[in-house]
């Protein structure tokens, strides 16, 4: 009996969403929704990842060419004919065997290598192959494996048969570890073949599409036509495809760079003709907003298109994206799924990942290009309200790299692409110039999370080690528990941030922070590079603020919580003062609630010098030289309190120095004078004729080389030099 369609149930949060890609109760597929049915696909495989290192044999060729046949005629038993001829070189001297991965279920009829059999045998799921004549590095040959079978389906379908409005479709979807159950291959994402030839034997009424370009269509007149598709660029094992059913086609074009018109061909059910057209008329549009951020299709000598399957989901076939017949709506409902699809054929078929660990550099930059794509059609606040509302992350995520699938698409997708917001957050519109060059660098091969940092690390010019350590490898995020204060003395507005990281479940976050302070006249926005627990900024102002947040835009995946700034002692240090001289300083409070009140809590201020309870003043005249330590306490009106230890340093009497000599040199002025005994430091003192306010600079040399502008001329100005000790 033949079974149409078998519907498989995954339970997202509260929403039951089934593999036809409709919600149960007819709600639309979110972001999130979709990101997580493939990952639950996908889900599976990712955790046998150990099948897809190579073995040691396979290490030792490089693959340059499959050509693949499949004859998928027999619907009725659902077996396959077929034969892959793979073209390697050899990378070690006395090469004598090899594998090709191969599933175990599948029938192998016979091997041949150069036109000759030779010895091999089929066991755990390898064709493992031995010769008589060994080969040395830098020679090919060639393998050729004759094999049938039922393909077994991994998970939701690497080998698909079924029917659609009464006719027969198959269709394949390897990722990532699927090639080998329909064709015999080394199955591994990094070794891509230079070229492919993918033949498929189906009924006549069939059109049967694969990547590339459409070479020919054999017609022998016994009911069954072949279509010869031809893939010129690199390609791996997992992008290699075939659909076939009665499609219908719909022809469309994209113009490139350079004025070249590159077809857009969509192979579509015919039932669902008239919507697709709808649906996928965006195509030429998409691919022009995204080579905006990411520089030209990368397969504009051949073509690209989408071709439907019976699968709620998609996938970034090479050139052509298999695409789920039941998300073909005719009214643009699912524009994002296509544009995540089409950004893969940048990110996973042009630049692959290395290895299946580092799949965030597949799906992470494929969710992200969704909001990309919203920027470009719809401005920057599209792109935000994307990030937030519908690439939401929830803890606990990460670590990103080699990730657990308990995490699912929540890491992958949706923290991948927070990964790639955050990177611009911190560097910039210098992000537009790391995509180019991590395409220059991998188009066409392959790259790993490392490599993508090193691309981004050439264009900023600094290390980002500390970013991608904490976000690729580490868990969920930072907590910001913030506050802020202004105070105003000296004639100036201070202002104070305190962010404090509360999270629990992570490391410390080291992260450039937008501080966006509004005042009269205009919003002003400061970054402040936060990494500790506990940290507090100050900056002044012009002009007092009125009011302020942290991470206004959301550059950072975070929690934040603005609480009241804490009662805070804001001076650090006491000016020094003279023995015998009069002196004043005063300290600053923000923070709390007001009015303050002051106290020497430990130690004690030199004689002759007091502190104004109320004002926090220090006045006097100190009669004893020497430093002292002491602590004070600052309390507020509402029972806070808080302490901090101060240093005051009275210095003693002054001596005059000997032999003054000024002298003009250039432009400079040159004071010297003859060194004290035991000096710790000279002060020099300037006023002038009309006996404006004595000010004074401190150094410890006995010469000292000043612009004119500082000292003034030489025949208005009054120099004297003290030396002082400690």
């Amino acid at each position: 009996m033949q079974i149409e369609h078998v519907i498989v149930t995954l339970v997202l949060g509260s929403q039951l969403i089934t593999t036809d890609g409709i919600a149960q109760d007819n709600v639309p597929l979110t972001p999130g929704d979709f990101h997580q049915q493939e990952w639950q696909r996908l889900g599976f495989l990712y955790q046998q990842l150990d099948e897809v290192q190579p073995t040691r044999n396979q290490a030792n060729i490089d693959v340059i060419y499959y050509r693949v046949f499949t004859d998928i005629t027999d619907i009725a038993l659902q077996t396959i004919q077929g034969n892959t001829t793979m073209t390697a070189q050899s990378l070690v001297d006395g090469n004598l065997s090899t594998e090709l991965n191969f599933s175990q279920p599948m029938t192998v009829d016979s091997v041949i290598m150069e036109g000759q059999s030779c010895s091999w045998n089929h066991s755990l799921d390898f064709i493992n192959i031995t010769w008589v004549t060994p080969i040395d590095s830098g020679d090919t040959f060639t393998v050729t494996a004759y094999y049938q079978g039922h393909p077994p389906s991994s998970y939701f379908g690497s080998f698909e048969w079924g029917y659609h409005s009464g006719h027969s479709v198959v269709w394949s979807l390897s990722e990532p570890t699927g090639a080998r159950d329909w064709w015999a291959c080394k199955d591994i994402p990094s070794d891509k073949a230079d070229s492919v030839d993918v033949f498929i034997r189906a009924t006549d009424t069939n059109i049967s599409t694969s990547n590339g370009t459409l070479r020919e269509i054999i017609n022998p007149g016994d009911g069954t036509k072949t279509y010869h598709w031809h893939e010129s660029y690199p390609i791996s094992t997992y992008l290699i495809s075939l659909t076939s059913t009665n499609f219908q086609t719909i022809s469309d074009h994209y113009v490139t760079l350079f004025g070249d018109t590159m077809p857009l061909v969509h192979y579509v059910y015919p039932e669902d003709y008239n919507d697709a057209v709808i649906d996928f008329s965006i195509t030429p549009s998409a691919i022009t907003s995204l080579r905006h951020y990411y520089g030209e299709y990368p397969f504009t000598n051949e073509s690209y298109g989408m071709t439907a399957f019976n699968w709620g989901g998609a996938m970034e076939h090479q050139t052509l994206t298999t695409y789920g017949a039941p998300l073909i709506q005719g009214n643009h409902l699912y524009d994002w799924i296509v544009v995540h699809e089409l950004s893969h054929q940048w990110w996973g078929d042009m630049v692959t990942l290395s290895d299946w660990p580092h799949v965030w550099l597949n799906e992470g930059f494929a969710s992200y290009s969704e909001a990309l794509w919203k920027e470009y059609n719809n401005g920057l606040s599209s792109y935000h309200s994307y990030m937030r509302n519908s690439l939401t992350v929830t803890d606990p995520s990460g670590p990103i790299y080699n990730p657990n699938p308990l995490f699912g698409a929540n890491t992958v997708y949706h923290k991948g692409a927070w990964v790639l917001h955050m990177l611009r957050g911190v560097v910039g519109d210098s992000m537009w110039s790391i995509f180019p060059n991590y395409r220059n660098h991998y188009e066409y091969g392959n790259a790993s999370s490392e490599d993508f940092q090193h691309a981004a690390e050439e264009i900023w010019g600094q290390d980002l080690g500390w970013f991608f350590q904490e976000w690729l490898y580490g868990v969920n995020r930072p907590n910001y528990r913030w506050s802020w204060a202004v105070g105003q003395w000296g004639g100036t507005n201070h202002v104070f941030v305190n962010i404090v990281q509360q999270q629990t479940n992570a490391d410390l976050f080291t992260m450039p922070i937008q501080f966006r302070l509004t005042r009269t006249g205009g919003d002003t926005t400061i970054v402040l590079w936060d990494s500790l627990a506990n940290q507090t900024f100050s900056f002044v102002m012009p002009s007092a603020p009125n009011n302020a947040a942290l991470d206004p835009d959301q550059w950072i995946l975070r929690y934040q919580q603005q609480v009241a700034y804490p009662l805070t002692i804001a001076t650090e240090n006491l000016l020094m003062a003279s023995l015998g001289s009069s002196y004043q300083d005063t300290l600053h409070g923000i923070g709390g609630t007001a009015p303050y009140r002051w106290r020497i809590t430990t130690g004690a201020l030199p004689e002759g010098l007091v502190l104004d309870s109320l004002t926090g003043v220090i006045s006097g005249i100190p009669d004893t030289s020497g430093s002292f330590l002491f602590a004070v306490t600052l309390a507020d009106n509402a029972g806070g309190n808080t302490t901090r230890e101060f240093a005051l340093q009275i210095l003693g009497l002054p001596e005059m120095v000997h032999d003054v000599v000024i002298q003009r040199l250039g432009n400079d002025i040159i004071l010297g004078w003859g060194r004290s005994e035991n000096a710790t430091g000279y002060t020099i003192y300037r006023t002038d004729i009309l006996d404006l306010p004595w000010d004074s600079l401190t150094t410890v040399s006995d010469t000292i080389y000043i612009d004119t502008g500082i000292l003034e001329t030489l025949n208005r100005g009054f120099y004297q030099v003290t030396a002082r000790r400690d």
